[in-house]
């Protein structure tokens, strides 16, 4: 009994510490690509969202405009932002937005089109003060402060919210 686990015992060694722990790994990884292509259901989002662009904001009243891309525009206030972060919303920043029932005119909600985080509709391009930058992050218009590793710039944050600033895409 002893000689067939003296023969046996490198085999089993190479089966518990070696093979299992690959076959779950390539069974995790098969599990994650098979969600990667799986169909979600539709979101209300997808279902009945229009896509636009803030035309207007009135950051005191907390009021805007959304002009659709058909050139209609609706109203919508701040408490129908639906937004995970603090982020406010900012002239020129795409949206998705669910219109009110009854073509009022107005949004019930709205919130920024994950598709189109970086960018801001041309438009809004010059609608910055004496050259200054649109935060993504905060929704101000501000000067990018550097910053240093070792003497060397590597790079640029929003001195509002010291969000990472990277120069917004401009698209229509």
């Amino acid at each position: 009994m002893w000689n067939f686990l003296d023969k046996c015992l490198p085999s089993l060694c190479v089966l518990v510490f070696f093979v299992y722990p690959l076959l779950a790994m390539v069974r995790a990884v098969w599990q994650a690509i098979r969600e990667t292509f799986r169909r979600r259901e539709p979101t209300i989002w997808d279902r009945s969202g229009r896509s636009g662009y803030i035309e207007k904001f009135n950051s005191k009243t907390g009021t805007g405009v959304i002009r659709d891309a058909s050139g209609a525009d609706h109203a919508f206030s701040v408490r129908s932002f639906v937004c995970p972060s603090n982020t406010i919303p900012t002239a020129g920043r795409f949206v998705t937005f669910i219109p009110q029932a009854g073509g009022s005119g107005a949004v019930q909600n709205f919130r920024l089109d994950p598709r189109r985080l970086s960018e801001v509709h041309v438009s809004k391009k010059y609608a910055g003060k004496d050259n200054r930058a649109l935060c993504l992050s905060c929704g101000r218009y501000m000067v990018p402060r550097p910053q240093y590793r070792y003497g060397i710039a590597v790079d640029s944050v929003c001195p509002f919210c010291l969000a990472g600033y990277k120069p917004p895409k401009f698209s229509a």
